[in-house]
């Protein structure tokens, strides 16, 4: 087929045909007017090529975009501009007879038609291409909130079951020694016997309900949304010396040294409690992860502004991962370390917390025994910022905190 095309219509008929059976093409001329609209475009926009023809071609843009459009095309034909600057080809929505309002896709391409400048407009319906999108999104949706839906079953059920199991068994305990206290009379040793078991069974009952608590406490931050918070203006040293402070106030924390390398006087306005959650929560991660329970371990936090944006790494010294952790460590649920506690939820609230809340990006670089680094890029206005040489002035900008 494709040969007789080729054949019968010269050597770009078969193009030609198939360029006009997919775009909708629109030429016009120097004022704008519509000199062709082919087959497709007419079923694009509901036109027929008769009505639509002399017509201005701002007629098929919605009423919110026609000036900002109307600007671009009359740019376009001036200087061979795009109508979006810096985009060939551009997402915009355009109006169809019958009034409704779609999406399409758009290339504009400056020609001559004798001394005169004109428009090639190639568009194409995205209609179905968005609404697939936003199926696949809600499916994606739908099945994150299944898994999220299970790991919690999964996870609080545990800590949950074990209490009811230990304060059933308590309860028949009390209720045996009540009988035998009543008609036999206790021992000493019995007693004392009952009164250290009912301790174990209240500690482990303690313990579960406290797990169950700081699980829940984990999956409301899993769903953290950007409005949690407050948005206000602080010091980013500030910011990450309270941080520190808190997990230091923890006693059962591993002796970690923290080097941090941040300008004094940076202010920024941003959300301060979420940086400083994401923060203690590297630092929780490192401790569980990189180091074992008896070894010390360093941390450097490295800050600097580069345009708009705070950029600062966190990495430490520790064992490192291998690659399969390493690319499912922001993944919800997943863990190295349950056997000991872990949620698998520590680091996912890390990336909510970083690309939501904070509107910026997280990535990991680690490897084994070579540590872990993360680095995070946060949008944020500069209102103030010290001019300083790292160079010549170390003293002012780094600072060494140790864990006491």
């Amino acid at each position: 087929f494709g040969t007789q095309c080729f054949r019968r219509q010269g050597r770009f008929g078969f193009l030609q045909r198939y360029l006009h059976q997919l775009f909708g093409i629109i030429l016009t001329d120097s004022q704008q007017r519509i000199l062709e609209f082919n087959l497709s475009a007419e079923r694009i926009f509901g036109h027929s090529r008769q009505e639509i023809q002399g017509r201005q071609v701002i007629e098929l843009v919605p009423p919110d975009r026609k000036d900002v459009l109307e600007a671009g095309f009359r740019r376009h034909l001036e200087t061979g501009e795009s109508p979006v600057p810096d985009h060939v080809a551009f997402e915009t929505t355009a109006l169809h007879k019958s009034g409704a309002i779609f999406p399409v896709r758009l290339a504009v391409n400056r020609i001559m038609m004798g001394d005169a400048p004109s428009c090639l407009a190639m568009v194409i319906d995205i209609s179905e291409e968005k609404r697939l999108t936003s199926e696949l999104i809600q499916s994606e949706r739908m099945a994150a909130l299944g898994n999220m839906v299970a790991g919690v079953a999964h996870e609080i059920n545990t800590p949950v079951g074990i209490g009811i199991t230990a304060s059933s068994e308590l309860e028949d305990r009390i209720r045996m020694f009540e009988q035998t206290l009543r008609h036999e009379g206790i021992s000493e040793e019995e007693l004392e016997t009952h009164i250290s078991f009912a301790g174990r069974m209240v500690e482990l009952i303690r313990i579960n309900l406290e797990r169950a608590a700081d699980l829940v406490r984990c999956f409301k931050a899993v769903a953290v949304e950007h409005s949690s918070g407050t948005l206000r203006s602080f010091m980013v040293r500030e910011c990450f010396e309270s941080a520190f402070k808190l997990y230091h106030a923890d006693p059962n924390f591993p002796r970690l040294t923290i080097h941090l390398d941040c300008p004094e006087a940076l202010e920024m306005q941003s959300y301060p409690d979420a940086l400083i959650q994401v923060i203690l929560n590297l630092l929780s991660n490192s401790r569980i992860h990189a180091y074992r329970p008896d070894e010390e371990g360093h941390i450097t936090i490295e800050c600097q502004v580069s345009g708009e944006h705070l950029l600062f790494s966190y990495g430490d010294d520790g064992s490192g991962m291998i690659e399969s952790v390493r690319n499912r460590i922001f993944d919800p649920f997943f863990t190295t370390n349950r056997q000991h506690g872990g949620t698998g939820l520590g680091m996912h609230v890390v990336y909510n917390l970083v690309t939501k809340t904070l509107g910026g990006s997280i990535s990991c670089q680690s490897a084994p025994g070579q540590g872990t680094r993360f680095l995070i890029k946060i949008p944020f206005t500069i209102l103030r910022c010290a001019i300083y040489d790292a160079n010549e002035d170390q003293a002012c900008v780094q600072t060494t905190s140790e864990c006491l």
